[in-house]
């Protein structure tokens, strides 16, 4: 399919105007060429359309040489399937991982500490000299430039930005009546009354629904096509044909990569990303191209070829109320596009390309192994079509001619390629072809046994295309009765997978962990929170009842949902499912003895590697040694789980008393690799894309009449992705003229896409302001909530009897000592060289809220924390803690009692009264669940919750290892056992160490370390 320039596509459209002076290029047939730029076009047409017929030419041999024809089959037979061709096999994941670069020393004194490294794979067409560059941490810039608003307007036609619409203002409206789903009268009715108030604006002519319908048609010419095409499968000697409604996948890629913005923000060579810890250059993983996949699939490819990588997920979704009417939509994502605009909700976010055909279940059918082989046959065949457009391009090849200013090249040979399939566990057994959750081997990714699923010590031969086919080649050879056996012993089904016509796609490689499915909603929220949830109401009311009242009392965080009761109230949401396991551990370990109930016991500890395994999932960047410990982890869970199900009784026919052999028990077994393989866990987590559910709800309820639902969603999608790309033009065309002084207020907001994540909604009080114009500014650390001044004497009077301040008598002596004793390091200058006397009748003043900037462990970038230190934050004393150092740079836990400003001379210090914890020695409980027990004056214990965010999980195991046996203990050899073959068979795309972790010995008891009381922190 050639590519259309976005000046092609306003060509079309009857609103754009026409320029003056048009040629026509009889190598493409373009009409509306310039004659400033024609010469240049031509020359660009020559080399493009000659690199097009080397493709074909090329494309012929390479293809018959395995024997494809020129367009994928639309039937196949259940009995009988085609012998798919050796070359998907993707050979390159037989080879070891073994990048060839040239490794700096790193006893270069010059390398300086956390300064990265990265490595362009050799493919990439850099110079030599520059495939590996070294940056300093302030100067490491991964983020790409994209084009200017006057270089992005340059890119389009003639037309204004708003085209087809008459006007910013008219598109404005209309983009309004098409997100709230006004219906034709409701649309009637509304610009009825608009002209009558607006009569005298010219720039304003569509006056009903049917008007405005067409213009979106016309907008919607913009962007690629939907389509519909039949799916023909013969079952039982009769042939059905089910409409297939999709957006071409190459339509789709070339939409973005069309858009001079998203172009500019594409990665296309693989990178290995280091960073210097002061020995050695760690490896860290993130994106999808800084994977090993990414990098081993460029390896294979021609010099100057360029991955073009996608992730497809498919799953079926409820669209009305009570479920009668149902979507099955397949979603798409680019993985060169940065994550934050692949999950984003822009112009490249996920796009629905199409929409599987939904069999109507026949009751007397729906059993037999033929007919549930019949559904999967119309699975297949409907991708088969979906992936037709860039079945022959994942071969050869397509040279892509861009449109963005600020792409060094042009033209890049592109192979798109599928690196992702992101499903739940029902649908990946669908993807892979495997007979599921009661088959001998239920894992699409291994074959490891029915009954073995719990044990992770174990490590089983992975699938592969080239195993697969060869046992559906050796069953298509027996009779029915032997075939079927043969299958079996697989978990395999009898048909035709579609992702071996595109190249390098092996499904069995492309599957990967979600987190959503197979944690939040899987093991932990359906599994291990169930499990526990019983133990307790079996202990009686007053147990549960205990429960509730403790997370009554948790702390509030805005990265966590509070909950006043759980034991009585069922959840089904996933996010709930993460907060409520995260915070379950701190509110159950008190209720639970271990010599009592040994079985609630083991299953706390279960619980407590879940949520440790749940976090290092949730990491959006993972180095070796996270990855390290995660495996570990592994290790440690599979031991838990163990020993949790050894302390029932077996049943009466000798089988266990708990069952823990279900497959969310071993998928997560692949997560690591999958990580190392394919960049963190967001790059596939199904979350994102079960939003899009969401939205196609909203459309089937506000846009369709109830019928030959398919093309009415394919219609508003349609309609409502052109609006996005006006939108955008808009945006750039405002924001240049912005630059140039002729916008005084941008209303409209920014031009580029940003990360996703909510915005900061947390509680406030009462005069509180967070706004940060208002805030008082101190470097790193901001003031809000400002009280009124007050002096220390009435300040010290009103908390003389204060619970929550025993440390405030005395205030204006304790501030004295703790001034002149750091005067130096506050950077104050004495008057005179004299002594800082402290007079009570001195005003400070009270601040209740701070926003904290420091850099996170996680990622290295700036992380923002709010704290409030407040009597009344919704009518409850609210003093947050906080982790931090000492003067000898030691961790230490503090609470915030007073944040206030003083003046010393002509400066004003930021300073708090803290209250410091003691940290006492771990008891047995701690130790097993790796509790971390910090206490005021040995009266009341407290916990420290580490996994409240992935911040705090990795800075409390950096801080405290010894209190995180698993974090950095050594690798042991040899006790993991390998079941995998070695050969062509065994996939070693994946780091295959054979080692178990060593679960380390119990922490070391930490003395008690007191801590001056009248501390006070600048």
């Amino acid at each position: 399919m050639p590519k259309v320039s976005n000046a092609n596509m306003n060509a079309t459209h009857q609103a754009a105007p026409a320029p003056t002076s048009l040629r026509k290029c009889e190598l493409c047939g373009r009409n509306n060429i310039g004659s400033q730029g024609f010469v240049s076009h031509q020359k660009r047409c020559r080399l493009k359309h000659g690199r097009k017929a080397q493709d074909h030419a090329f494309a012929g041999v390479y293809m018959e040489s395995f024997g494809i024809g020129s367009a994928p089959s639309t039937s196949t037979s259940i009995s009988q399937p085609p012998t798919p061709p050796d070359a998907q096999e993707d050979p390159i994941f037989e080879q070891e991982f073994d990048p060839d670069r040239s490794m700096q020393d790193v006893t270069d004194p010059n390398i300086e500490v956390d300064s990265f490294r990265t490595t362009y794979h050799q493919n990439s067409g850099l110079p030599a000299e520059k495939l590996q560059r070294i940056d300093k941490f302030d100067e490491y810039k991964p983020s790409k430039p994209s084009p200017t608003p006057s270089e992005y307007l340059s890119t389009l036609s003639d037309s204004p930005p708003w085209a087809p619409f008459e006007s910013k203002e008219a598109f404005e409206l209309y983009e309004l009546i098409l997100k709230f789903g006004l219906s034709q009268s409701e649309t009637d009715d509304l610009l009825r009354v608009i002209h009558t108030l607006v009569a005298q604006r010219p720039a304003f002519n569509v006056k009903t629904h049917r008007e405005l319908r067409k213009l979106w048609e016309t907008a919607a010419t913009f962007i690629s096509p939907w389509t519909t095409e039949n799916v023909k499968v013969k079952y039982e000697d009769e042939e059905f044909s089910f409409p297939f409604t999709h957006r071409p996948l190459w339509g789709w890629i070339t939409d973005i990569l069309s858009d001079p913005f998203l172009a500019s923000q594409c990665t296309w060579d693989a990178e290995i990303l280091e960073k210097f810890d002061g020995k050695e250059f760690v490896r860290f993983v993130h994106e999808p191209w800084t994977g090993d996949r990414f990098w081993k699939v460029q390896s294979k490819l021609p010099p100057g070829g360029k991955p073009l990588a996608i992730l497809l997920y498919a799953d079926k979704t409820k669209l009305s109320t009570f479920g009668s009417q149902k979507g099955y939509p397949i979603i798409a994502q680019l993985l060169n596009l940065p994550s934050h605009l692949r999950n984003g909700t822009g112009l490249g976010g996920s796009r629905v390309v199409g929409f599987i055909p939904i069999l109507k279940e026949d009751e007397s059918q729906k059993k037999k192994k033929a007919y549930i082989n019949f559904k999967r046959v119309i699975w297949h065949e409907t991708f088969r079509i979906l992936l037709s457009t860039i079945r022959d391009k994942s071969f050869t090849g397509y040279h892509f001619e861009f449109n963005s200013p600020n792409m060094a090249d042009n033209i890049l040979h592109l192979f798109p390629w599928v690196m992702i399939l992101s499903a739940d566990y029902e649908e990946q057994c669908v993807m892979a072809l495997i007979r599921g959750l009661r088959s001998l081997f239920p894992c699409p990714i291994c074959l490891v046994p029915g009954d073995q699923l719990s044990n992770l010590r174990v490590r089983y031969r992975r699938r592969t295309a080239k195993g697969t086919r060869a046992t559906l080649r050796a069953a298509a050879k027996l009779p029915g009765t032997a075939a079927e056996e043969t299958l079996k012993q697989q978990g395999l089904r009898n048909v035709r997978n579609a992702f071996w016509d595109v190249n390098y796609s092996s499904p069995f490689r492309s599957l990967s962990f979600d987190r959503m499915h197979n944690y939040l909603s899987g093991l932990g929220g359906r599994h291990i929170w169930p499990w526990l949830k019983a133990h307790i109401v079996a202990l009686g009311a007053d147990t549960a009842g205990r429960l509730d009242t403790q997370m009554a009392l948790m702390p509030s965080w805005s990265s966590l949902k509070h909950f006043d009761q759980v034991m009585g109230v069922e959840f089904s949401d996933a996010r709930k499912f993460e907060d409520i396991l995260k915070q379950l551990l701190f509110v159950t370990q008190n209720l639970i003895d271990e010599g009592d109930h040994p079985e609630i016991y083991s299953l706390l500890k279960v619980l407590r590697s879940y949520i440790n395994l749940d976090s290092y999932a949730a990491l959006h960047v993972h180095t070796t040694q996270t990855v390290d410990a995660g495996r570990r982890e592994l290790v440690r869970f599979s031991d838990s789980l163990t020993a949790y199900v050894d302390e029932f009784e077996p049943k009466a026919d000798g089988k266990p008393g708990i069952n823990t052999n279900f497959p969310k028990a071993h998928v997560h077994s692949h997560m690591f690799d999958d990580i190392m393989n394919k960049g963190t866990l967001r790059n596939y987590n199904t979350m994102t894309n079960e939003k899009i559910h969401h939205i196609f709800k909203g459309y089937y309820h506000d846009h369709t009449n109830f019928r030959n639902i398919e093309v009415q969603l394919a219609n508003i999608d349609q309609h409502t992705i052109a609006s996005k790309l006006i939108r955008e033009r808009i945006n750039y065309l405002e924001e240049s003229l912005r630059e140039c002084g002729s916008v005084q207020d941008h209303a409209a907001g920014g031009v580029s896409q940003h990360p996703d994540g909510d915005e900061y909604k947390g509680d406030h009080e009462d005069h509180d302001d967070e706004d940060d114009n208002k805030l008082g500014n101190f470097g790193q650390v901001n003031l809000g909530a400002k009280q009124p001044a007050r002096n220390i004497k009435t300040i010290d009077s009103d908390h003389e009897f204060d619970p929550f301040h025993p440390t405030f008598p005395g205030f204006a002596q304790k501030l004295s000592r703790y001034l002149n004793r750091e005067y130096k390091h506050l950077g104050i200058q004495r008057p005179g060289n004299k002594k800082i006397v402290v007079d009570p009748h001195d005003m400070v003043t009270e601040y209740r809220y701070l926003k904290i900037y420091f850099e996170g462990t996680v990622d290295w970038r700036m992380d923002v924390n709010r704290l409030r230190c407040s009597p009344k934050f919704f009518n409850c004393p609210r003093y947050d803690s906080v982790l931090t150092h000492d003067a000898n740079n030691e961790p230490v836990f503090m609470r915030l009692l007073f944040v206030f400003t003083y003046q010393v001379g002509d400066q004003v210090l930021p300073l708090a009264l803290i209250q410091p914890y003691t940290c006492l020695p771990p008891s047995q409980r701690d130790i097993d669940l790796e509790l971390i027990p910090p206490t005021f004056n040995n009266s009341n214990h407290y916990h420290l919750v580490d996994v409240v965010d992935t911040d705090m999980f990795l800075r409390t195991r950096v801080l405290f290892p010894q209190r995180f046996p698993d974090w950095d203990s050594p690798l042991i050899d040899g006790d993991i056992e390998d079941t995998s073959e070695s050969g062509s068979d065994s996939d070693l795309g994946v780091d295959l160490n054979e080692a178990d972790w060593d679960l380390g010995s119990e922490a070391d008891s930490e003395s008690s370390t007191s801590t001056d009381s009248e501390a006070f922190e600048y």
